[in-house]
């Protein structure tokens, strides 16, 4: 275990999208213990027809369990999440 870094602040990143887009939690279950196993061996449900297909690859890509692998902290960094398709519309100069 490496412990605590960017890659977590991306997982949460993509945790919060899909919350937001899917009005729960990826891995949300009422029982404690079930909630922990699903967040560390589950893959979150993508299968929802209103998420467009750049949704899903964002919500996927950042909640990939290999921080290694994760969009943001992976070989392209930062610039790669702020190139994905779904923030085509953001001028993030202007922000």
């Amino acid at each position: 275990m490496t412990g605590y870094g960017k890659s977590s602040d991306w997982w949460s990143f993509g945790a919060l999208i899909y919350e937001m887009l899917c009005g729960m939690p990826p891995f949300y279950s009422k029982d404690r213990e079930q909630l922990y196993r699903n967040i560390k061996y589950a893959q979150p449900n993508l299968d929802h027809p209103y998420l467009s297909d750049t949704a899903r690859d964002l919500c996927k890509r950042l909640l990939e369990k290999d921080p290694l692998k994760r969009l943001g902290n992976a070989e392209g960094g930062v610039r790669e999440l702020l190139d994905h398709p779904w923030f085509e519309s953001i001028d993030w100069d202007a922000i």
